[in-house]
């Protein structure tokens, strides 16, 4: 599994991503960039942490920008 594959997560990454509803800080956006660009084996290790941290941090979602990848 990608990012671009897991409709769990993809929004939530686009949403960093695109600055959606609000721009997130250099953290979020630097581990969103890193989790669109992760092969199926490093998206896969990243995930429970993703996971993790889109509990602390739910408040972006793009499900806009998801449609194309989904």
């Amino acid at each position: 599994m990608i990012a671009q594959g897991d409709p769990e997560l993809l929004p939530w990454l686009l949403g960093i991503a695109n600055g959606k509803p609000v721009g997130a800080g250099g953290f979020l956006t630097a581990l969103a960039g890193a989790a669109l660009r992760a092969d199926s084996q490093n998206y896969t290790d990243l995930r429970p942490a993703l996971l993790a941290i889109r509990d602390r941090f739910p408040k972006y979602h793009d499900d806009v920008g998801a449609e194309g990848y989904l």
